[in-house]
């Protein structure tokens, strides 16, 4: 009877793997065959990929969006017009987060990292203040005495107006281990972060009164230290992570490139040095699995147009770094745009792009790059991880540097995976409306993306935030 049971789970093993080769198959084969008939003619939508509002509406831009790492559901939501919202149930039902009976100081939320060896512990900031809550985000108070602050009586900070800090993070592994970044480098919101309005001559963007800081605390905030050795004095960091499998081990970019710790801050090397194309980080995020440890980090290196003859190229782009920072891949495949092949005034608002990047007139700009280049990137600062699927990297960019629509572009193994890497959506319908391919790898959105991100328990679900005058809005994009 044991041999026999043996045998039995053998042969189903057998016809699991079997199925399962047989479903990979059919699948790369039908992926095949429909970018074949898609390449040659008219394709019609289906309704694989529908979109819907989730927010609480109205109050301007959309600025950010946060998941809980180990509650499923939970979202925190913040708006730019002085008010932040969270979720319990995936945005399915808002509560305000601001404090009704409080003075109106924490009104918006720059950033905020929930805790994941603590699930009711988040922290955030405001322009200047550190705020905390032990209740999983639905109230918070001031963090007193912070390193940074110009003290009032009270401890809290009598700058709380002045723009002082961009980032925070916590140690996965330490709720009590805390890391606040000085400086204005905003995460995916360049309209008020250092990236504003950057040009050739000045790639690295405003400097700030708190540049190259870099604040840690190791009993929740009761005490600070600067950790700031080895830290370019001008880097505005906007983005930290500690390795979830090594907290002595962390990562900071930066508008001067991405930095390493291995002694948890106390000392840093810059790692990107040489090895991207620019070394200015529009933003970072990484993929980590617990149970084979695999540990990936992944970057938007600032993209930029320099002349080439009559035309321009581009650098930058999205790299990863397999070996936590020590070498980095470039993963831009055919992300590039063929302008020559795009209407709707795409071409006109390229120049008015590279007029302002280079600092020239419009005309001048035409007369000195007739060409329009064949392969050129658009200026992506936003990325997001899935991390339920390795290799899954959702990429995004902020209002139209062209002024016109824009490239959503989603790499990883959800629809299909081209050699490069590239997935390529093809024709889809959002809200009812069809959407198009424009050549072979371009998924058009009429829209302007204020932020990007992935769910951490759901695979395949992603958001993002989108702009309208006078109306802030949230649309879920689910693969189903």
């Amino acid at each position: 009877m044991k041999n026999r049971k043996l045998k039995m789970k053998a042969g189903n093993r057998m016809l699991w793997f079997i199925l399962s080769t047989l479903l990979v198959f059919q699948s790369s084969h039908t992926y095949s065959q429909f970018w074949d008939q898609l390449k040659n003619e008219r394709v019609e939508s289906g309704n694989t990929i529908v979109w819907e509002q989730v927010s609480p509406g109205n109050s301007g831009f959309a600025n950010l969006l946060r998941y809980h790492p180990t509650i499923p559901g939970k979202v925190a939501f913040c708006q730019d017009m002085w008010n932040h919202y969270q979720s319990d149930n995936n945005g399915e039902r808002w509560y305000s987060t601001v404090d009704p009976d409080g003075d109106g100081s924490f009104g918006r939320m720059l950033d905020i990292e929930y805790s994941m060896s603590n699930p009711k512990l988040a922290i955030a900031i405001a322009t200047s203040e550190l705020w905390v809550s032990n209740d999983t985000g639905r109230t918070f108070r001031v963090v007193p005495n912070c390193l940074w602050y110009k003290l009032d009586t009270d401890g809290s900070d009598k700058e709380g107006w002045k723009r002082k800090v961009a980032a925070v993070a916590i140690d996965p592994n330490n709720a009590d281990v805390w890391f606040v970044a000085g400086g204005t480098n905003v995460r995916g919101q360049d309209w008020m972060s250092c990236y504003q309005d950057v040009t050739a001559a000045n790639p690295h963007g405003k400097s700030s009164d708190y540049e190259g800081k870099l604040y840690k605390t190791t009993d929740g905030g009761e005490s600070w230290s600067l950790v700031n050795n080895g830290l370019d004095p001008k880097a505005q960091i906007g983005r930290i992570i500690v390795n979830p499998k090594n907290s002595q081990q962390v990562f900071a970019s930066s508008n001067y490139g991405v930095y390493k710790s291995d002694n948890g801050g106390s000392s840093w090397i810059h790692i990107s040095d040489g090895k991207l194309d620019n070394d200015i980080i529009m933003d970072m995020d990484y993929y980590y699995d617990e149970v084979s440890g695999n540990f990936l980090l992944y970057v938007i290196d600032q993209v930029q147009y320099l002349a080439n003859g009559n035309t321009t190229l581009c650098t930058g782009g999205v790299f990863r770094s397999e070996d936590e920072g020590v070498t980095w891949i470039n993963m831009n495949g055919d992300l590039g745009l063929d302008i020559n092949r795009l209407s709707g005034g795409v071409p006109a608002n390229y120049y008015k792009y590279i007029a302002m990047w280079f600092g020239i007139s419009e005309s001048e700009a035409k007369s000195t790059y007739p060409e329009l280049p064949t392969s050129a990137l658009q200026y992506f600062n936003m990325l997001s991880t899935d991390p339920s699927r390795e290799g899954a990297v959702y990429i995004a960019l902020p209002i139209p540097r062209w002024r016109t629509l824009l490239c959503l572009v989603v790499y990883g193994q959800q629809v299909i995976m081209e050699p490069s890497g590239l997935i390529r959506l093809g024709y889809m319908k959002i809200a009812g409306r069809k959407i198009k391919t424009i050549g072979k790898n371009e998924v058009i959105l009429g829209m302007r993306i204020w932020r990007l991100v992935t769910h951490p328990h759901i695979c395949g679900l992603a958001v993002i935030m989108h702009y309208v005058p006078l109306e802030a809005l949230m649309w879920e994009w689910m693969v189903v």
